[in-house]
């Protein structure tokens, strides 16, 4: 993106490239001719009745329309047609927005729209000229691979060929070619490897880690995954006064054993995580406090703010009328239930009484999550591709009411904060905003870090060079790739460069 619109222009308000979205419009098909209950109250209003055909006829209309989709931004029109649209019904209740869930109706199919757009590049090509251009069918890159053959068994690819790409240099890297084999699991990828198949693993999950480890030959490489799972509160729901005070939620986090979780449940194969911004970005906070478990000081905190426990009859902590009983929502799978179980237990030990409600997790997110509709919920957040931390969706006041920030919490300094540090260009400007806001969530907690799951690949011995730095994403193993060389392997087990 290069800078433009006169001198002092932010180049994060003016973009000079081309994207593509994803947008979704919903028809109520039962609904199309009539007016809603607001516009019936006008008297000279009343509901259209149409048959199928007309109806159908409305819909093909709306949906040949939104080819023609512009609108006015900055004194210029911008061009919102889509490319490519998919049209269909929704039959499982209300729209969700999952797109694996729309299926085409036989009864609703009236025909096929087929349209090519007819926007030309700045060399006056067409589309479909682009599609078959020499460059488009053999583009020009400056990695050190190239993309070779494709291996097809039976229709199916089963796998592809790099090349070492060397007309941008003379060093290239050191392997000449690199040969990926597709299959359809880890246990199926990992006993190609010990039939002398292949020489690497793309990834080794928990359950096979044992058996990586005791393999002589295979070098397991790990690396954090760039996703953090947290205990999120409802900051806004006035019947639990107590997740609004952080010395409450200081005390939840104290009273729980992270890191036997991260040992117990994914046999270290975690990290406890100490904040939302990642440990290894340039954005990290190092001077935070690493919080311990302590239930003794868990329950000082507790006692303090006037959560007590008032009898045997009654273990539950109470202060005056309000007793320290929420529930938990989770999402429903094994892994999840059992770490809500861990933290059930955990808080049951302070006298904080938690009831579980597993949720479908494809529903977790638009029934109990987008409406606000939970207590308290286990939460993972993926930020993968995303190196700029950008805490902004999650944790900005603004995103409180219908945005990603699910606990609502609301600091005007944190928002100010992050606000500011995603326009700036000043590189130490925006680390001291972001240094700002740590210490901010620090001190509020206004939901409860738990861990960063990692990431286990495994290369044979006979692969030397390979190095694992920070990852946005799992494919960042390849970052590396080009310092990557093979050594030959003797018989009595010892290693020599090869030739």
């Amino acid at each position: 993106m290069k800078r433009s619109g006169g001198v002092g222009s932010n180049p994060f308000n003016i973009e000079e490239k081309r994207d593509f979205y994803i947008y979704n419009i919903v028809i109520d098909v039962d609904r199309v001719g009539k007016y809603s209950l607001e516009e019936q109250s006008n008297k000279e209003l009343r509901d259209i009745i149409i048959n199928e055909d007309k109806k159908k006829e409305r819909i093909k209309q709306l949906i040949e329309t939104m080819f023609y989709l512009k609108r006015e931004i900055k004194g210029r029109m911008e061009d919102l047609s889509p490319w490519l649209m998919v049209v269909g019904m929704y039959n499982d209740g209300k729209y969700e927005t999952y797109l694996d869930k729309i299926e085409l109706s036989k009864s609703h199919v009236y025909k096929t729209i087929t349209k090519e757009k007819e926007s030309k590049d700045n060399e006056g090509k067409t589309i479909k000229e682009i599609a078959d251009s020499s460059f488009n069918l053999e583009p020009v890159g400056t990695g050190p691979y190239q993309f070779s053959e494709l291996t097809v068994e039976n229709d199916v690819i089963t796998g592809l060929t790099l090349k070492a790409f060397t007309n941008n240099s003379t060093d290239g890297p050191f392997l000449e070619e690199i040969h990926f084999r597709y299959y359809p699991d880890a246990q199926s990828a990992y006993q190609a490897y010990i039939d002398k198949y292949v020489q690497g693993i793309s990834e080794i999950p928990d359950e096979m880690l044992g058996s990586a480890l005791t393999t002589q030959e295979l070098s397991v490489y790990t690396g954090r995954l760039p996703q953090i799972s947290l205990v999120m509160f409802n900051l806004n729901d006035a019947a639990l006064p107590f997740f609004q005070d952080a010395s409450i939620r200081k005390a939840l986090l104290l009273g729980l054993n992270r890191q036997r979780m991260v040992n117990e449940i994914f046999n270290g194969q975690a990290i406890v995580a100490n904040g939302v911004i990642f440990p290894d970005s340039w954005a990290y906070l190092d001077s935070m406090a690493t919080v311990e478990y302590d239930p003794e000081q868990a329950g000082m905190l507790l006692k303090e703010a006037g959560y007590v426990i008032t009898g045997d009859e009654n273990p539950v902590r109470m202060k005056e009328e309000i007793a320290l009983r929420f529930v938990l929502t989770y999402p429903d799978d094994d892994l999840h239930r059992v770490i809500a179980e861990s933290i059930q237990n955990d808080w049951k030990k302070l006298s904080i009484d938690v009831l579980l409600e597993p949720v479908p997790a494809d529903i977790f997110l638009s029934t109990k999550l987008a409406p606000r509709a939970f207590q308290a919920a286990l939460v993972d957040l993926n930020l993968s591709r995303t190196p700029d931390p950008d805490p902004y969706p999650f944790w900005d006041s603004g995103q409180a009411a219908t945005g990603q920030n699910y606990s609502q919490w609301s600091n005007r300094l944190a928002s100010d904060s992050i606000e500011q540090a995603r326009v700036t260009m000043d590189f130490a400007e925006r680390i001291r905003l972001y240094h700002n806001f740590q210490a901010i969530f620090e001190a509020e907690l206004p939901s409860l870090p738990l861990y960063y799951p990692v990431y286990n690949y495994g290369v044979d011995s006979v692969i030397q060079g390979v190095s694992l730095g920070p990852l946005m994403d799992t494919c960042d193993r390849f970052a590396s790739v080009s310092q990557w060389y093979m050594t030959a392997r003797r018989s009595q087990g010892t290693e020599t460069a090869a030739p």
